[in-house]
């Protein structure tokens, strides 16, 4: 049997938002962390917070981040920083990639 992802249709993969992102990501986790969960929305206690990614029997969230060449890494930290503040999980991952073909 011959493998339908070749070295030239991987090249075709483009990220072009956070959601494409998300996508490739859950895509990877999923088959290996079967209770896996996208945009999973929790009570943060001072309103609904939706995380990326949730994986339940490692109580992890993984956020994915889709930058700009421009995006400057003292903004980048400002978004991480406002989003920290209100998961409630053991375990929280960032995970960052900047908008390109792969």
């Amino acid at each position: 049997m011959r493998a339908s992802l070749t070295s030239e249709n991987l090249k075709k993969i483009q990220i072009e938002n956070e959601y494409d992102f998300q996508h490739l990501l859950y895509a990877v986790i999923k088959p290996l962390y079967p209770d896996a969960r996208r945009e999973v929305s929790d009570d943060s206690g001072v309103g609904t917070v939706r995380s990326d990614i949730k994986i339940l029997s490692l109580n992890t969230i993984i956020e994915a981040k889709c930058t700009r060449t421009s995006t400057n890494l003292k903004k980048l930290t400002e978004e991480i920083e406002a989003d920290i503040v209100h998961y409630k999980a053991g375990y929280i991952f960032f995970l960052s990639t900047t908008k390109k073909k792969l």
